[in-house]
């Protein structure tokens, strides 16, 4: 930007605003280049063969789902998310439900001791605290017991896309970001009335 000295000193108020003018587009620059990069760097990534991202580096994911009366939604969930292409070692689920729930409490029992060989699934019974109870509490009490360096939530009625934790960890590693949502699809059991 040319600015004559002429009007410069006609209007000396014109230096400072044409600084502050020239930081916000140095800031606006800045800020465009650190999306490119990002940008860039995701077309050169290195693809599977179905043409996914495929991420360096596998950190290890830990999967909590609270469920709360989901007798009919969690074996779904979990199927879903036990049929996700990553690395069984680096994949923990969490099945968190609380202790006046016996029936899903039952139920991911089960599926704790029936899931898939080297796939760690643990069931933690919220317990009673001073906090109220809900799905805060049992997240909180979830994450006390995850191992991963990434950390998940899923809802008992999601059924998640098999990519989802890959692309987590392409998105974690090499895409540059700090935390990602999801798509998923949605699932009501069906219920029929006799009468």
């Amino acid at each position: 930007m040319l600015v004559h000295r002429a009007a410069v000193a006609a209007a000396p108020g014109v230096v400072p605003l044409l600084a502050v003018a020239l930081l916000c587009l140095g800031l606006v620059l800045a800020a465009n280049l650190y999306n490119a990069v990002a940008v860039v760097r995701s077309l050169f990534a290195s693809r599977g063969a179905d043409g996914k991202r495929v991420p360096a580096h596998y950190p290890r994911i830990s999967v909590l789902a609270p469920a709360y009366q989901e007798e009919k939604t969690l074996p779904r969930c979990i199927e879903s998310i036990t049929a996700m292409d990553y690395p069984r070692d680096k994949l923990e689920i969490l099945l968190i439900t609380e202790p006046n729930d016996p029936i899903t409490g039952g139920i991911a029992e089960e599926l704790t001791t029936a899931g898939p060989p080297g796939l760690a699934v643990k069931h933690i019974v919220v317990t009673e605290t001073n906090e109220p109870p809900g799905k805060p509490r049992a997240l909180n009490q979830g994450l006390e017991h995850a191992t991963g360096e990434v950390v998940g939530v899923i809802d008992a009625e999601d059924i998640v896309d098999p990519s989802l934790c890959a692309a987590a960890a392409y998105e974690l590693g090499e895409g540059g970001f700090d935390a990602m949502p999801s798509r998923v699809s949605w699932t009501w059991p069906t219920t029929s009335t006799d009468g």
